[in-house]
């Protein structure tokens, strides 16, 4: 189809208009005849994105080395506060 309008120098259709007849039109086909060029790529496509997925699932699991001597051993909690805007909040109140 568009090799078609390509041949004959057909100009583009605008973005939005596009983007409007993508959303509209729908064309269906029921018949074998309508897939013939699309069948082998969507067939690779789609099998090959399931067997990635579960080799992924499945796969080798990286194991990396973390340096946790900076995080002090009791840990954070929630609503720990840094030790700067703690001191430097009750200057202020002294004052």
């Amino acid at each position: 189809m568009w090799k078609e309008a390509e041949a004959k120098d057909k100009p583009d259709r605008p973005f939005f208009d596009g983007l409007e007849d993508s959303m509209m039109l729908r064309v269906l086909c029921r018949s074998s005849e309508c897939w013939t060029n699309d069948w082998l790529w969507m067939a690779a496509y789609f099998s090959g994105g399931v067997w990635t997925s579960l080799f992924m699932a499945t796969g080798p699991r990286v194991h990396l080395k973390v340096d946790r001597s900076a995080v002090p051993k009791s840990g954070l909690k929630v609503g720990d506060k840094k030790v700067s805007s703690t001191k430097s909040s009750e200057s202020k109140k002294n004052k």
